[in-house]
């Protein structure tokens, strides 16, 4: 073996070592650095909570082996078309998050240990619609720009007469200040009035129905306890009013001074309009069943429901609207109208078509 043959073959050897031992392989990975180990992201449990939830993202469970410091990138890699949510905080391990319409939100997280070694996680947030329930139907009352705060109930009562032993179908609409009583006994005879612990004036009153600006005065009767308002001649127009609605305010004149104030929640009224149907003589014509609707109306609308705001000259109120078919398979739009969470701050239009 000559001398160059022998340099050669050394040569290529000491090449080949010195390569093999700066990671000639064509391996770059940064995990190979040495001394450095992967970090491990854990972005925190998949979650479902409703739209405008707040929620904070936890990414405490993320670990390095090596005990560096860990620094946090949130993002959101999806969500639903039409939602502009942001996090709060990105980089920290917590970021604060709200959906703004409902739909699933893919949310990323990319840790980094500082010497470039780095790992990602994802946790799903399942955002579902408000329910239908939880939106305050009522409005405070625009006739004396009396704000107040509400509690409307509505109760049946069947009552039988010692006398004649005729059955009474009475349906209670209760607020703070009064109640506004539907009587009917067998068949077709409806009355109604007003009662209250106040002692009324002078028997003028002033309701407002729904959403509409109209306000009608009139001057009801009051019995001899001062505490029963009794309207000079029934009207099945108010009734269907109130039936159609989800809302009144009724203002009367009390014997002090001021007035009193009823804000009613009509939300549950066709329901037991439908169950005294029968009792009352109530005709489908005049109040139709579910308002005409004709099946159980949902309790949550579908995830692809359209939300706006609105600001009228009486409060800010916001809708939800949505199609679903009824009964008899015809496609309706349902909207569902309520007090707005952010007195004053909503305004713009919307339009539905």
């Amino acid at each position: 073996m000559n001398f160059l043959r022998i340099f050669s073959i050394t040569f290529y050897v000491a090449v080949m070592f010195s390569l093999s031992g700066c990671g000639g392989s064509g391996d770059s990975g940064h995990s190979n650095i040495p001394g450095n180990t992967t970090s491990l992201a854990h972005a925190g449990e998949d979650q479902e909570v409703q739209v405008n939830t707040l929620v904070v993202l936890d990414g405490t469970g993320s670990a390095d082996a090596d005990g560096d410091n860990i620094f946090y990138e949130w993002s959101i890699a999806e969500s639903p078309v039409g939602s502009s949510t942001t996090l709060s905080n990105s980089t920290s391990s917590s970021p604060e998050f709200s959906a703004d319409i409902a739909g699933q939100y893919t949310i990323n997280l990319i840790i980094n240990d500082g010497n470039i070694s780095s790992n990602e996680d994802e946790v799903i947030i399942m955002a579902t619609p408000l329910p239908l329930s939880s939106i305050n139907s009522g409005y405070p009352s625009a006739l004396y720009n009396h704000i107040d705060d509400y509690d409307s109930r509505i109760i049946l009562r069947n009552l039988t007469s010692p006398l004649d032993g005729k059955e009474t179908t009475q349906i209670v609409i209760s607020s703070y200040e009064g109640s506004f009583n539907i009587n009917c006994e067998e068949g077709n005879f409806v009355s109604y009035y007003i009662s209250t612990d106040n002692i009324t004036g002078s028997g003028l009153l002033s309701y407002r129905i729904g959403a509409s600006p109209e306000v009608t005065t009139e001057h009801w009767m009051e019995t001899s306890s001062y505490k029963v308002l009794v309207p000079n001649s029934y009207s099945l127009e108010l009734l269907q009013k109130l039936y159609q609605n989800w809302d009144a305010v009724f203002d009367y004149d009390t014997y002090i001074s001021g007035s009193g104030v009823m804000n009613l929640n009509l939300s549950g009224l066709p329901i037991l309009f439908d169950k005294t149907r029968e009792q009352c003589g109530w005709s489908r014509d005049l109040f139709p069943e579910d308002n005409g609707w004709g099946k159980e109306i949902p309790n949550l609308p579908p995830s692809n429901y359209l939300e706006a705001a609105f600001t009228t000259d009486y409060k800010p109120f916001r809708t939800i609207a949505w199609r679903d078919k009824d009964s008899s398979d015809n496609v309706k739009l349902l909207v569902r109208v309520g007090d707005y969470e952010s007195e004053g701050t909503c305004n713009g239009s919307f339009t539905i078509t």
